[in-house]
């Protein structure tokens, strides 16, 4: 699940946005969108900004029926709450849990004791 809160810089005013699920329509976009993002990056003047604005519209896509804009994400979100939230998209789509890899990294660090 994919939740996050933006506060309006202005007004004071939270909105929240919340995801269940990535459908696999949604994942097929990410793809395209990847695909074009390693073609720009591939050039030998890539235009990071055009990178990051595509970034950004594929990421408001996912919420734009609730609302979520582009200048929403410009004015009101901080970098970390983006990364983290960019974050969570990618794991989803994935298929990735972040709680069982949590899980996994403590487990690591753990040895069995001997039997007697």
């Amino acid at each position: 699940m994919i939740k996050f809160e933006i506060k309006n810089q202005k007004t004071g005013k939270k909105e929240s946005y919340s995801k269940e699920l990535i459908t696999m329509g949604e994942a097929e976009n990410f793809y395209a969108w990847m695909e074009k993002r390693e073609s720009e990056a591939k050039k030998d003047e890539p235009n990071v900004k055009k990178m990051r604005q595509m970034e950004r519209e594929f990421f408001v896509s996912l919420f734009s029926e609730q609302g979520l804009t582009e200048e929403d994400i410009l004015n009101n979100m901080g970098t970390k709450q983006y990364s983290k939230a960019l974050e969570e998209v990618f794991q989803e789509i994935s298929g990735e849990d972040g709680e069982s890899e949590e899980n996994e990294e403590q487990q690591e660090g753990k040895t069995e004791k001997p039997s007697q």
